[in-house]
């Protein structure tokens, strides 16, 4: 693999490969890290009895190469045939460019004849089109969450149309949040599925989707993550301070999930201004951040006037060391998830630390720490 990045000096390629080792060792540099991918990797690399190594010159970019010894599978399962599917029409709606070409390849194994767009309006123009020249689609895969019309609005769009209301429908979820069970029944979705879904997993539903067609066979279950009850939050805002764009729409979905407003800044630095602008009521604080990192902006607020010194900061950090939480609670934070967090985990920290939602009967802090008044 080559880049064309910053580069590596040779001082920094002799212990490039080591634990928790970055060619620069600051975790507020402009380029993220955590310092242990290639340390996973020369493992692997180990185990399959090869070697990993990197040339590289300063500002010119890196080639990184790995040699593995590796034994011919015998008695390798052949895939499974293709003739239920072969043939059949499916349509693909996901406003995500990647997860459509995914799609796209795995249903050409299969020899289905797809198409894939992105969004809920040209899903119905698409439909219509096929059904109108004799060519209806058998089958939507559809995204749960798609900006403008979302998935289960599409849903109920196709079954209000008598052209188009019989087509199947599979729904797809980034964060298992598919909706209530009542909304998904009363669309006839039958299958829902939380990403990434395997291979398998995909060919299952559509074979068993389309063994029902046209018969009252019984919608395709497979397991969604529990519907959490959350309480009205009213007024209250959540700040997320997290570098990765992937991570910040994550934690803002599961954030609208369980009802709270949130808003999203890309460092430490961010972090303190939105909270010098906006009266936020607690804070999401991502430990590695490049500028401004969490412990830092966390000691900063810890310093300003007036109440804002006491916002609630809670700490994500894929971090798990002992003395990481120490850590933590040492530059001024009040609790630690452990990313990737889990929306029930969220939810417990939330209402352990938003006035007038704390459960009394929740189990006791991860940890906790009072900010100086």
């Amino acid at each position: 693999m080559h880049d064309i990045g910053i580069g590596i000096s040779e001082a920094a390629r002799q212990r490039l490969f080591e634990p928790f080792t970055q060619a620069d060792g600051s975790t507020t540099r402009k380029y993220g890290g955590t310092g242990l991918g290639l340390a996973i990797s020369r493992r692997l690399v180990g185990l399959m009895g090869g070697e990993i190594g990197v040339t590289s010159t300063p500002g010119a970019g890196s080639t990184f190469s790995f040699t593995a010894r590796l034994q011919k599978q015998m008695n390798v399962p052949h895939p499974l045939p293709a003739a239920p599917l072969a043939g059949r029409r499916v349509l693909v709606v996901d406003d995500n460019e990647i997860n459509r070409r995914i799609l796209h390849h795995q249903l050409a194994a299969w020899a289905i004849a797809d198409l894939a767009v992105s969004s809920g309006l040209e899903a119905l123009d698409a439909l219509r089109w096929a059904a109108a020249n004799r060519s209806p689609f058998e089958l939507v895969i559809l995204d749960r969450q798609m900006a403008g019309m979302d998935g289960l609005m599409l849903a109920r769009a196709i079954r209000r149309d008598p052209a188009i209301a019989g087509v199947q429908l599979i729904m797809l979820t980034s964060l298992g949040d598919l909706g209530a069970a009542h909304e998904i029944d009363e669309v006839g979705i039958v299958a829902c599925m939380t990403k990434p879904v395997k291979p398998a997993q995909i060919r299952e539903c559509l074979v068993r989707a389309f063994a029902g067609t046209g018969a009252s066979a019984p919608a395709v279950a497979l397991p969604r993550e529990p519907m959490i009850a959350v309480a009205p939050t009213g007024r209250t805002r959540v700040l997320v301070a997290e570098d990765s764009v992937v991570n910040q729409k994550v934690a803002l979905l599961q954030l609208r999930r369980l009802g709270y407003s949130a808003d999203a800044v890309a460092n430490g630095a961010e972090a303190v201004d939105a909270l010098t602008r906006l009266p936020y009521d607690i804070v999401l604080m991502d430990c590695q951040m490049p500028e401004v990192d969490g412990y830092e902006a966390a000691r900063i607020i810890r310093g300003l006037p007036g109440p804002v010194r006491n916002v609630p900061i809670i700490a994500m950090t894929a971090n798990a060391l002992a003395g990481d939480r120490e850590e933590c609670l040492e530059a001024g934070m009040n609790d630690y998830l452990s990313k990737p967090v889990k929306v029930a985990d969220l939810h417990v920290v939330l209402a352990r630390w938003i006035p007038g939602q704390r459960d009394e009967a929740d189990a006791e802090p991860i940890a906790m720490a009072q900010p100086s008044v």
